[in-house]
């Protein structure tokens, strides 16, 4: 009962991220970044397979929120054991290593 839970509430998490346009997942609405200004990149990235349950940890979900065009968690630069499904994806790169530097700290 409680894998079904999760995985509804991941499923949830999802929908809310890609309906509200602040994702890079698939077509953003716009050429440029709306946090930096800057025009979008586009790279091959490879997404968590659908067999694989994964969900985002509690720092990632509160600090993502602030850099909108960052790649999302479930891709990865790398093709991996999970990573399988090959993606174009458009993301900010100054969102990318925000991200990143917010998350180390």
């Amino acid at each position: 009962m409680n894998q079904y839970i999760r995985i509804a509430s991941s499923l949830f998490i999802m929908s809310l991220l890609v309906s509200s346009g602040c994702t890079s997942v698939g077509h953003p609405t716009s050429e440029f970044c709306p946090k930096h200004g800057n025009a979008l990149q586009t790279r091959t990235a490879y997404k968590i397979s659908q067999d694989v349950l994964a969900d985002p940890t509690r720092s990632y979900i509160r600090v993502a929120k602030q850099y909108p065009m960052h790649t999302p968690w479930i891709y990865s630069e790398k093709l991996t054991d999970i990573h399988k499904d090959r993606e174009k994806v458009s993301f900010c790169p100054r969102c990318d290593a925000e991200l990143k530097n917010a998350l180390r700290e």
